[in-house]
């Protein structure tokens, strides 16, 4: 209820043009509203990363409630990239998400969007900020662990963001992918490499699971363009003030795709320095139009 008071009453200040950031009573004050991306209408609740320590849950605000890197850097990327969901792709899932930024950001361009955590509190936290979308009416909000069965699938597209950051969970994860993505279906999946010896073993459980794995640096691209803007540019401006550190450069975009054959594969990674993975790609060039919007010579 306390969440849904604040929700309404900065609600009311985004429609008097209201701050960028909207402070919260003191019950909550872990946590903070703001404005993610300056030129649409959407503003989230979250964990306030000045609050941010070692532990995972403070005060029992979980810290899942906060917006990591991944999440920014991919909605940055689809944002700018003009990217839309493909025509045929309107039954939407979310896992992981937090505090809801790249989920309810995708789930414009959908029919229906299920978005989902594991974490009770990041759940109620989502529905708040769906509430504050004018697409949130298309939005449904459940707590889902990796490995636990979902009525409402299989689903066109899956979308995740700092998901895979913890070894014991990738199995459970990838059990889930495989049972909720349509025949057909991509995943869009933003992993942090903050450990190369992780991001190899997540990489190599997606291939040995069947999974046809594209990689794209979106953080080498969001440092790109960072420099280009000179700081100039609003939303470069935004995500970094917001909490973006030097992670951000690290983000990888995972499209991920269900291999026809049953025998993954792996394209667009250098993986020379990763002996695990150098049976496994890259094998091709990667395939272009897995991203609307996208030009045809980018190469992903």
């Amino acid at each position: 209820d306390l969440l849904s008071a604040v929700a309404f009453r900065w609600r009311l200040e985004a429609m008097k043009g209201g701050l960028d950031v909207f402070p919260v009573p003191a019950a909550l004050s872990q946590m903070h509203v703001v404005r993610e991306i300056p030129d649409i209408d959407f503003w989230l609740l979250q964990f306030n990363p000045q609050s941010a320590s070692s532990h995972f849950s403070i005060g029992g605000v979980s810290l899942g409630a906060m917006i990591w890197e991944a999440g920014r850097v991919m909605t940055w990327y689809f944002r700018s990239a003009g990217c839309t969901l493909r025509k045929d792709s309107n039954l939407l899932l979310s896992l992981g998400e937090g505090a809801g930024l790249f989920g309810l950001f995708m789930a414009q361009w959908a029919d229906r969007a299920l978005l989902t955590d594991r974490d009770e509190f990041c759940a109620d936290l989502v529905r708040v900020n769906a509430r504050g979308c004018s697409w949130g009416r298309r939005v449904e909000v459940a707590c889902l662990t990796y490995g636990e069965s979902c009525d409402h699938g299989p689903f066109d597209m899956i979308c995740a963001t700092d998901v895979s950051y913890e070894p014991s969970a990738i199995p459970s994860l990838l059990q889930t992918l495989r049972e909720q993505l349509a025949p057909g279906g991509v995943c869009y999946l933003g992993h942090t490499d903050r450990n190369s010896d992780l991001t190899a073993s997540v990489l190599l459980q997606m291939v040995k699971s069947g999974f046809h794995v594209q990689v794209v640096h979106i953080g080498e691209l969001y440092a790109l363009a960072s420099k280009l803007a000179g700081g100039e540019d609003k939303l470069v401006e935004m995500l970094a003030s917001n909490g973006a550190t030097m992670y951000a450069r690290k983000v990888l975009l995972f499209v991920v795709t269900l291999a026809a054959c049953g025998e993954g594969e792996l394209v667009g990674f250098d993986v020379s320095g990763f002996p695990s993975l150098s049976a496994v790609g890259p094998r091709r060039r990667p395939p272009c139009g897995c991203l609307v919007g996208l030009p045809e010579d980018d190469g992903c």
